[in-house]
Formats: C-alpha cells, sequence, structure tokens
C-alpha cells in the first residue's frame, strides 16, 4: 500500500514563449522504473543543446524551440509513459502465473549479457539518444 497516487500526465506543450518545461514540470509519472529522474536530465540535456543551437543562430530560435517541444513529448508518449504503465501492471498482476512470468523475464535479462545491455541502454533512456541521433 502507498500513500502515492499513480498518475501519468503530459503538459500539452514544453515551450511556452521563452519559458521551457522539463522534467516534472512538463511530464509527472509514476515513480515505478525511475524515469521521472532520467527522463529530467535528457530533457536537460536536450534543452541545452537547442539552447546552444539558438546563442549560435538565433534566427532559428523558435523553429528549435519546437523541435525540443516535439522530440522529449513524444519520447514522453511512446516511451516512458507506455514503460511505466508496464511496470505498474507488471506490480499489480494478482496472478501467480503472470508474475512468474515477469520474474523469468528478469532472470533471463540478467543471465544474457547482450539482453542485459540492452535492457540497460533502455532504462537509462539512452537507446532513445541513439535514436535521434540516427533520425539526425
Amino acid at each position: 500500500r502507498t500513500i502515492y497516487n499513480v498518475h501519468q500526465r503530459v503538459a500539452t506543450k514544453f515551450n511556452h514563449g521563452r519559458a521551457m518545461l522539463i522534467g516534472d514540470a512538463a511530464h509527472l509519472n509514476n515513480p515505478l522504473g525511475g524515469f521521472g529522474m532520467n527522463s529530467g536530465i535528457h530533457d536537460a540535456a536536450c534543452l541545452s543543446e537547442a539552447l546552444l543551437d539558438i546563442f549560435q543562430s538565433p534566427d532559428y530560435s523558435e523553429q528549435r524551440l519546437d523541435a525540443f517541444d516535439h522530440e522529449r513529448r513524444t519520447i514522453t508518449h511512446e516511451f516512458i509513459q507506455r514503460q511505466t504503465i508496464r511496470n505498474k501492471k507488471m506490480l499489480e498482476a494478482d496472478s501467480a502465473a503472470a508474475q512468474q512470468a515477469y520474474s523469468a523475464e528478469l532472470k533471463a535479462i540478467k543471465n544474457n549479457d547482450m539482453k542485459r545491455r540492452e535492457f540497460l541502454l533502455n532504462q537509462s533512456m539512452l537507446n532513445n539518444v541513439h535514436l535521434k541521433q540516427a533520425a539526425e
């Protein structure tokens, strides 16, 4: 039992004029899996890249901030929310079979170097960085 109210919320826009939203100000998700901290760090890194681009080319500022907004909201919707909802469902699974299947899945990951590496890259959200770089 917990006193924390599990919820998923994402701001409709991460850039509002000169004000930018990152981390919990931009997206709240349940704390299962540690994605709040990880995504906040990635938001800050992505925003710093956007600001550097803007300082180097000020005429590009509105488009660059819109690109930041699109990238981070997309990752929030397509990865973070999907993953935290999955984590919550696994914890709430009330059948022994579902719990055993999840446990077996985690053990298989733990015992396989390639699966473990892929899992850690996903959980740390570093795979999202690689996807972004591949698209550029």
